[in-house]
C-alpha cells in the first residue's frame, strides 16, 4: 500500500518580509482612503458662527489678511492681478466654488470686492470660513 511521510520540520526562522508587505499595504490603504484637510499656511482669524458647517467638496480657497495681502490658494496675488488668477483657476475646476477666508478685522468692502471678482470669475457658490463658535474662546 501506500506510505506516508511525515514531516515534522520545526520552524528556524520567521519570515518577516510577508509580514512587511502586509503591514506597508496597509499603510498605504489607510493613507489613500482617509481624507483630512491640510491647514493653510496663512495666519487668519476668522469669525465665530453658530451655523458653521463643513464643507463636502474641494472649493478655491480665496484669503484675505488683515495686513491687505490677498491669497488664491496658498498662492501670494497683487490686488490687480486677483480677478485673472482667480478666472484661470476656476476655468478648468470641476466645481465652482469659492470659500473666502478672511480675518473678522478685514473690511466688509474688501470681503464684497473679492466676492464680486470671484463670481465674474466664473464661481457658481461663494461662501464665506467661519470658526465654530466656543464658549471659551480667548482673543
Amino acid at each position: 500500500m501506500f506510505q506516508f511521510r511525515s514531516n515534522d520540520r520545526t520552524i528556524q526562522s520567521l519570515e518577516t518580509s510577508a509580514m512587511a508587505d502586509i503591514v506597508f499595504l496597509l499603510l498605504i490603504f489607510f493613507l489613500l482612503s482617509s481624507s483630512f484637510i491640510l491647514p493653510t499656511q496663512i495666519p487668519v482669524n476668522p469669525p465665530d458662527s453658530d451655523s458653521a458647517v463643513t464643507a463636502k467638496e474641494e472649493p478655491l480657497v480665496l484669503t484675505l489678511t488683515r495686513a491687505g495681502e490677498y491669497y488664491v490658494g496658498n498662492e501670494k496675488v497683487a490686488k490687480n492681478d486677483l480677478g485673472t488668477a482667480i478666472a484661470a483657476r476656476l476655468r478648468n475646476a470641476p466645481l465652482k466654488s469659492v470659500v473666502v477666508r478672511g480675518d473678522e478685522e478685514v473690511p466688509l468692502g474688501r470681503l464684497v470686492e473679492v466676492m464680486d471678482l470671484a463670481r465674474k470669475g466664473g464661481a457658481e457658490k461663494l461662501a464665506i470660513a467661519t470658526e465654530e463658535k466656543r464658549s471659551g474662546r480667548r482673543r
